[in-house]
């Protein structure tokens, strides 16, 4: 008979349950590096090289005046222009508050107030200085390719030295993102990402336990600033838990735990963004050009967001040609019969078939999936209204994804291949050499196009012709390039020229106002004021309290006026009385209006019209002498008409 066993002190003590496996850190098949062998694989040099490399690529840009946007969040915005004195305002209210006031026509409201206060403190110390504005934008994303190659080489690719400076020259040579720093306004993107950056860096350095309190605590310092930089911090709800399941060897509920203060954070953000931008939130958007998918049916509108989705996919492997605008109609409404639909979905379906397939092997493939499919979604339009179909800019966080992915699958094509080594290294070194040098070129042109209003809409026009806002743009740089030529014929082709594109912008959108405004602009500049009056009148009847139509009547009396003092020099009293008419019409409390309205009269014998003439002008300026002496006179000739009617009665 088999004796029963007494079990040992150190059985009794095992565990009846096998322990939870921890999955490891993703494993990268590259050859593990210790220490760097040449200059470009030291931290330091790779820092110089990124940052030398954002310099040269986009150091032109400091030649470059306001563009675009600017004129909103910087030149044009009273609370920025008064330097640190309106930082108060730019903490308490609306990011466009400053320019717009309290009407504002974009969905949402939004509330940026970080950049904002950069912009103050340069008005502060430097006034409006466009090469240090631009200079602080080159910075802050040389900076970015810096603290990105420190985050790629602690977190993602420990063993590796090459490897992380070759994602972040990807990223930061990648066309894409010229409109972020071209463009003074998009700071805010510059700074959220940034600071985004660093918070995933020390964040991941504290739950990995590489890293000490003092981790945490800059972790959430630079996650509330991200909060006051723009609302891409939203979407790290999720990436945060991501990010530290995938590197922080930890199971995805301890990931979500793990990130529970930074959840404290956005929800007191939320609370206090809510109630400073709570007066603009269900203000009804009625402007097709802040509302793109305005006149589209439920399911345009959703077919036409997935489309922007796949020009968004496409932008990343093809950024060309590149606009500062997608506005209505651009990208015309479709709907699900679509091809470029289909495709788009095709696309999606099958970066989040393998984003779930390679989840549990925390492959660094699904985690850049869904870094980028959760960076686009808040601006996809299916979140919120964004109020506009697309911008260039709203690309710049989620294309890290991208250059992460385009460099791990290089090198290790570069890896594997097996042939000579040096006839390998010429292969790729050439292939690297096309691509830095083209891209950069491209960054380098495309940077120039943004000097100014006028030169980036005159070229953006030609690439998106169905934009109603970009042919409004291009007609009022034709415009404002008007007076810098004397004579009439080289004003008559300009403004002719800005005409045609007003015209076109009326075609895609009949009912836009600015663009009457403009057109009437553009007929005053050549003369012909009765025309530009039928334009203005046309833009008053759809939206009576524009706050320009007050300034219109008062140019439309000036320019009145001028035609009725021409013609009436001429001797032409028909056109001389039509004209002046007018100009009492648009403004009936003008001294000089009245003064010659009564002198015209006078001119002709009409001394009774002359006689209320004077005494209006005499209402408005009661001591000049002039009016007196004409009124006095008027009078004596109505009197002296009396008596001659009477004598002639008798």
């Amino acid at each position: 008979m088999r004796q029963k066993q007494n079990p040992t002190r150190a059985q009794k003590l095992q565990p009846k349950v096998a322990p939870k496996v921890i999955a490891k850190q993703p494993q990268f098949k590259f050859a593990s590096i210790a220490t760097p062998n040449f200059w470009w694989e030291k931290l330091s040099n790779q820092y110089i090289i990124v940052f030398l490399l954002a310099f040269i690529v986009y150091g032109n840009t400091l030649l470059n005046e306001y563009a675009l946007d600017d004129v909103m969040v910087f030149t044009n915005n009273a609370h920025v222009q008064k330097g640190i004195a309106g930082i108060g305002k730019l903490i308490t209210k609306d990011s466009f508050h400053g320019f717009i006031g309290d009407q504002n026509d974009l969905p949402g409201g939004r509330w940026r107030p970080l950049s904002l206060i950069t912009f103050a403190l340069e008005v502060q110390f430097f006034k409006s200085n466009t090469a240090v504005s631009h200079f602080i934008n080159v910075l802050i994303y040389a900076l970015t390719g810096i603290f990105l190659i420190r985050f790629l080489r602690k977190h993602l690719f420990p063993e590796q030295l090459i490897l992380p400076l070759i994602i972040s020259a990807i990223y930061i040579l990648h066309p894409i993102h010229t409109e972020a720093i071209a463009n003074i306004k998009s700071r805010d993107e510059l700074l959220s990402f940034l600071l985004l950056i660093l918070t995933m860096d020390h964040a991941l350095d504290y739950v990995k336990g590489t890293g000490t309190a003092k981790s945490f605590l800059k972790a959430m310092v630079f996650f509330a600033l991200a909060c006051l930089a723009k609302e891409n911090v939203l979407m790290f709800i999720f990436i945060l838990p991501l990010t530290f399941y995938f590197f922080a060897n930890m199971e995805l509920m301890t990931a979500i735990k793990k990130s529970v203060p930074f959840y404290v954070l956005i929800g007191l953000y939320l609370v206090i963004r809510t109630s400073v931008t709570s007066s603009n939130v269900d203000a009804p958007i009625t402007e097709i050009t802040n509302a793109y998918f305005l006149y589209a049916t439920p399911i345009q509108a959703f077919a036409t967001k997935i489309l922007c989705l796949g020009i968004y996919f496409k932008l990343l492997f093809f950024p060309y040609p590149l606009s500062s605008d997608y506005s209505f109609s651009q990208i015309p409404y479709v709907d699900f019969t679509s091809v470029w639909v289909i495709l788009t979905l095709l696309a999606y379906g099958i970066m989040f078939y393998f984003g779930v397939k390679l989840f549990k092997k925390r492959s660094l493939i699904s985690y850049c999936i869904w870094f980028y499919l959760f960076s686009m979604f808040i601006v996809s339009n299916f979140v919120v209204d964004i109020g506009a179909a697309l911008g260039e800019r709203f690309e710049y966080q989620a294309s890290l994804a991208f250059a992460i992915l385009l460099g791990y699958f290089l090198y290790q094509a570069y890896q594997k291949i097996a042939i000579n080594a040096m006839v390998k290294k010429v292969i790729f070194g050439t292939l690297a050499l096309i691509l830095v040098s083209g891209t950069s070129a491209y960054c380098i042109h495309r940077n120039a196009q943004w000097k100014n209003n006028n030169t980036l809409f005159l070229r953006d026009v030609l690439v998106n012709p169905n934009s109603a806002k970009t042919n409004l743009a291009a007609g009022i740089s034709l415009i404002n390039l008007e007076p810098e030529f004397k004579d009439f014929k080289t004003k008559k082709v300009l403004v002719d020229k800005a005409i045609k594109y007003l015209n076109r912008a009326l075609e895609i959108h009949p009912i836009y106002v600015d663009a009457f405004i403009n057109m009437g602009v553009a007929y005053s500049r050549i003369n012909e004021i009765e025309t530009a009056e039928i334009y203005w009148t046309k833009g008053k009847n759809l939206n009576p309290r524009h706050p320009k139509f007050a300034e219109i009547g008062n140019a439309l009396s000036g320019m009145y006026l001028n035609k009725a003092v021409v013609s009436a020099n001429q001797k032409n009293y028909k056109d001389a009385f039509r004209f002046i008419n007018k100009s009492v019409s648009y403004n009936p409390n003008s001294y000089d209006i009245w003064y010659n309205y009564a002198g015209m009269h006078y001119s002709v014998a009409n001394y009774d019209s002359s006689a209320i003439g004077f005494n209006n002008a005499l209402r408005l300026n009661p001591n000049s002498a002039d009016a007196k002496k004409g009124l006095e006179a008027s009078n004596f000739m109505i009197q002296q008409k009396q008596a001659l009617a009477k004598q002639q009665g008798k």
